[in-house]
């Protein structure tokens, strides 16, 4: 809804960065925002390669706060530019909140529904591009964190995935 984008609009705090400065380090541990480039362009650096090229409305640095972990890439400047900032509160409340409010929705009609379980964010980084978008996708992990940056990655790339039912056992005595 209008009025939700517009409290998290409000939430944003513009920080101005020059060339050649990062925003995010690798393997950072205190992950406390992510990140909407909105002046200049910037390059995605992980274990040392350009992974990918920012531009004005990219976000970035979501990955930490959903799942928990240290930073996977660093970000560099390559132009002067200004960052929009978004604290990782307000991030919850109105992203991983709207996310996880569907775990439970209904079929969209896919012809198959499969249950797919990852070990780490690593394991799914290194697998969610084999993942088909004729199905529909019940994400387990059981580290803390994966499943809602499972959904996320998932949603970003059209795919439909919603979170696995807990199963539950209790013992029954006679």
């Amino acid at each position: 809804p209008v009025a939700v984008w517009q409290r998290l609009l409000s939430r944003l705090e513009p920080k101005p960065f020059a060339r050649g400065d990062l925003v995010v380090r690798e393997g950072e541990e205190s992950a406390a925002s992510c990140f909407i480039l909105a002046a200049g362009t910037a390059k995605v650096f992980q274990g040392g390669r350009v992974v990918n090229h920012l531009a004005p409305g990219d976000l970035f640095g979501e990955d930490a706060l959903i799942a928990r972990e240290p930073r996977n890439a660093s970000v560099q400047m390559q132009s002067d530019g200004r960052v929009m900032v978004l604290a990782e509160r307000d991030f919850r409340a109105f992203l991983i909140r709207a996310l996880e409010q569907g775990v439970y929705a209904a079929s969209t009609g896919a012809t198959e529904r499969m249950l797919v379980r990852f070990c780490s964010s690593r394991d799914l980084r290194q697998r969610i591009g084999l993942l088909s978008g004729s199905r529909e996708y019940l994400v387990s992990s059981t580290q803390p964190g994966v499943e809602a940056l499972a959904l996320y990655l998932m949603r970003k790339r059209g795919l439909t995935a919603w979170v696995a039912p807990r199963l539950t056992t209790t013992s029954i005595r006679p």
